[in-house]
């Protein structure tokens, strides 16, 4: 039995394959030029949405989000990492002189008026 090749459909932008009325798997992404648009077309549909949420739901989103990431996830260059270790130092060393976060809020606060 010969194999048939058959003929993939062409998405121009704004269509998807779901739209031609075939499953999204039925036909193979191997192209990065598609794969990426239609990624593309996702972030934007996606950023659009969250545009819609009040405030207080996009930061509960990216709170949600980033609860996602692992360590690896997260970039931290050798001198973001010696400034952390400095600070840490610091805190153990002098631990009189920190200020708990409502008394720095506070501080900021009255700056601004």
């Amino acid at each position: 039995m010969a194999l048939q090749r058959t003929r993939r459909p062409r998405i121009r932008s704004g269509r998807s394959l779901r739209s031609l009325g075939s499953p999204l798997n039925a036909y193979p992404l191997d192209a990065p030029a598609i794969v990426g648009r239609i990624l593309r077309d996702m972030s934007t549909d996606l950023l659009e949405e969250a545009r819609k949420l009040s405030p207080r739901d996009r930061l509960q989103l990216i709170s949600q989000l980033w609860d996602t990431l692992s360590e690896e996830d997260i970039p931290v260059t050798a001198e973001d990492r010696a400034l952390l270790d400095s600070r840490l130092v610091d805190l153990e060393a002098n631990p009189a002189d920190q200020s708990p976060w409502p008394e720095v809020k506070a501080r900021l606060e009255q700056r601004r008026r």
